[in-house]
């Protein structure tokens, strides 16, 4: 695990990193950041079968959805894990919406901050998936679609 997008990243780092995630399109890569601002520079170069997403903790975090929704990416992910307050924020455009609490908690994720963002995904037609530790009492899991055609194309069939 790491921060790709960090600014302490050298460039060619990154652009092998992309180039191995172009030529290998049998497979989804999915890269989760905390630094979104660092997107622009390399949107032209994002391959289809890579996911990018944000992870936003809090309400502070929120500007991070902004940065994403502004990338040509095929899929655009959401984390809101560890989910440490409630959170307000623009979900369109977002293709799919994780939701989980702390691995060894010293915060608690109240019910009404899950639920609030369930309730927001569930009206624009978001996935949403729910990480176990959350403890919720239904169980919800899903994914984005991809169809047929887009995954024929991501495979290079």
């Amino acid at each position: 695990m790491g921060e790709l997008f960090g600014g302490w990243i050298p460039e060619s780092w990154i652009g092998s990193i992309l180039f191995t995630i172009s030529n290998n399109r049998r497979h989804t890569f999915q890269v989760l950041t905390k630094s979104p601002e660092n997107l622009y520079k390399w949107n032209k170069f994002f391959p289809e079968n890579l996911w990018v997403g944000v992870s936003v903790t809090c309400q502070e975090d929120v500007s991070r959805i902004f940065h994403l929704r502004m990338q040509s990416v095929k899929v655009k992910v959401v984390s809101f894990e560890p989910l440490l307050g409630p959170i307000k924020a623009k979900l369109r455009n977002v293709d799919w919406i994780i939701i989980g609490g702390q691995t060894r908690p010293t915060r608690i994720s109240e019910k009404c901050w899950v639920q609030s963002l369930v309730d927001q995904a569930r009206e624009l037609g978001i996935p949403v998936f729910l990480k176990d530790n959350l403890y919720w009492p239904e169980k919800i899991q899903q994914f984005p679609r991809i169809t047929a055609k887009e995954l024929c194309r991501a495979t290079n069939r």
